[in-house]
């Protein structure tokens, strides 16, 4: 009965876990309502899929922050919440102990945007890079395990590619591939598929 949101069910734990207009919820696979905790964003506008991080589990909203929770027998706890941590569409990153996000601030007219790295047990900012794009900018992992790099697509059709490191933002390459975009772009095989308001592109990144 909770009011929907944009954001998309997910597995984690053979749990079905959701975030609602009202809550982070798990289910059965049948359906079965397991632990909920309240987590309302004022607009039910949360897009991000909710994600496993470090044996607990995270999710972000528009207007409330973000929320981490822990899982144990089915009851549930929060461990963490921060509202300055607001993700509008794009879905953060996990590497090792901790996520690496988008968050957004101001409003529709004067928005701000910040590339945030963030300790998955405290919800501490550990560094941040401001003003990375208007409204929207989309993060993909990448490397091997231990040498992680991330991508990022900015709502401005600039590419970067940057170091997953929680010590400080490193920019390895840069690039603008396209026109304006909200769209999240997909890795595959090397090749990063993405499309701004007029074309569909394919790079090859290998």
């Amino acid at each position: 009965d909770d009011p929907a949101s944009y954001a998309s069910p997910t597995i984690i734990s053979d749990q079905v876990v959701s975030l609602t207009g009202a809550n982070v919820r798990g289910l059965s696979a049948s359906g079965k309502e397991l632990w909920a905790v309240p987590f309302k964003d004022r607009l039910n506008e949360s897009s991000t899929t909710p994600l496993a991080a470090g044996g607990m589990i995270f999710a972000s909203s528009v207007t409330a922050g973000s929320i981490m929770v822990k899982v144990t027998d089915n009851k549930a706890e929060k461990v963490w919440e921060n509202k300055a941590l607001a993700c509008y569409f794009s879905t953060p990153v996990v590497v090792a102990d901790h996520l690496y996000m988008v968050n957004g601030a101001g409003s529709l007219t004067s928005p701000s945007l910040a590339l945030r790295c963030v300790e998955l047990k405290t919800g501490k900012v550990t560094w941040e890079k401001k003003d990375i794009g208007k409204y929207h900018a989309a993060i993909i992992r990448c490397g091997a395990a231990g040498k992680e790099r991330l991508l990022m697509l900015d709502d401005n059709g600039g590419l970067t590619l940057f170091e997953a490191n929680p010590k400080g933002f490193k920019e390895l390459a840069r690039s603008k591939v396209c026109g304006n975009t909200w769209a999240h772009p997909a890795l595959v095989d090397g090749r990063l598929y993405l499309r701004d308001d007029k074309e569909l592109m394919c790079f090859e990144l290998k």
